[in-house]
């Protein structure tokens, strides 16, 4: 393609692979976000579908006891009567055996049409269906319930994904009718946008926050926690020592309880739980004697606290998720501005 301009010592001509890297990058943000934002909520939903269809045909039967039970917002249902018959959103936590026969517990978010019922009042039984024996996650429904299109998701997911494609469409043509509809014109303008500084200053910084990110996520990762939710069983264990991680949240300390238990096979085994604990209770550690865990019975090594194994997933870690992406968005915003700002 020639040469385009006065060389520096010690530097390269701006070239066509210049200009593909930069459309490449753009390219590479446009289906990352495309992907992370509207394909994995689509995904989840059909795989939802599926999943609880899956489950009322061939899930295993079982019956729970509603330990809470409350309508979002507003806290106890509503009186039950004769004239009561709208929709009323509720959420239960149910506790039902897992497939080891110990008791978890699992909360649902649900749209009762029958309100005037009162199905799912506090203490009262409940059908589940249970889908698979083997792996980790598993898919529990209510017996009785049935997946519903909320149309006023789809439509913000709709417009959304309007709003998000639109734009990029509107900065593709700006360009596109900037260079007189040339692509040659395209990559040429693209060879001269300097990215590669911005790269190098952008990974640095986006490396140490994936190096702080991913120290938090180690620290706070339930190795198993799934697998034990579903297939473990339930043991006391006994705390042998207590110490500090040297992670703190909110300045509340990490701790790590070192314990030992007695599995089924008669044999002892040593785990480790990690908690945060508040600084008031600092004091009061070494009053824990016992608490009961979860283990694998075909691999006792896997343990976790009760309490922790039956927990759904980990706030913080979806907060430091949440934190990971915003990070990602910002880095992308930066880029993508900078790229067009320079081609316009």
């Amino acid at each position: 393609r020639g040469y385009y301009g006065p060389m520096d010592i010690g530097s390269f001509p701006p070239g066509p692979w210049q200009g593909y890297l930069v459309i490449g990058l753009m390219a590479l943000i446009f289906l990352a976000w495309l992907y992370l934002i509207f394909c994995r909520i689509l995904i989840s939903q059909i795989k939802r579908f599926f999943l609880h269809r899956m489950a009322q045909e061939s899930g295993d039967l079982i019956t729970g006891h509603i330990i809470e039970s409350e309508t979002p917002g507003k806290g106890s249902p509503p009186n039950t009567g004769a004239g009561l018959h709208r929709p009323v959103p509720m959420q239960i936590k149910v506790e039902f055996p897992n497939f080891a026969g110990t008791m978890i517990q699992q909360q649902f978010q649900f749209t009762d049409t029958r309100p005037e019922q009162g199905r799912f009042g506090k203490g009262r039984s409940i059908q589940l269906r249970l889908l698979g024996r083997t792996g980790g996650a598993r898919n529990v429904v209510l017996a009785t319930g049935r997946v519903s299109v909320s149309w006023k998701f789809w439509l913000v997911y709709l417009m959304g994904l309007a709003l998000y494609l639109g734009l990029w469409a509107y900065s593709a043509n700006r360009v596109w009718v900037e260079h007189s509809r040339s692509v040659d014109a395209i990559l040429l303008a693209a060879s001269k946008v300097d990215v590669m500084g911005m790269l190098v200053g952008l990974g640095i910084g986006g490396g140490i926050t994936g190096f702080v990110l991913s120290t938090f996520f180690k620290a706070f990762k339930r190795n198993g926690q799934d697998r034990l939710r579903w297939h473990g069983l339930k043991a006391t264990a006994s705390i042998e020592k207590v110490e500090r991680t040297g992670v703190t949240v909110n300045d509340q300390p990490q701790i790590a309880f070192h314990y030992r238990f007695r599995a089924s096979d008669g044999q002892l085994y040593s785990g480790q739980s990690r908690e945060i604990v508040d600084l008031l209770d600092i004091g009061k550690l070494d009053e824990i004697k016992e608490k009961e865990i979860l283990y694998l019975p075909e691999d006792p090594h896997q343990s976790l606290f009760l309490e922790q194994a039956t927990a759904g997933r980990s706030g913080l870690v979806l907060i430091l998720k949440g934190v990971l992406y915003f990070v990602a968005l910002i880095f992308s915003i930066v880029l993508a501005g900078t790229v067009f700002g320079q081609l316009l």
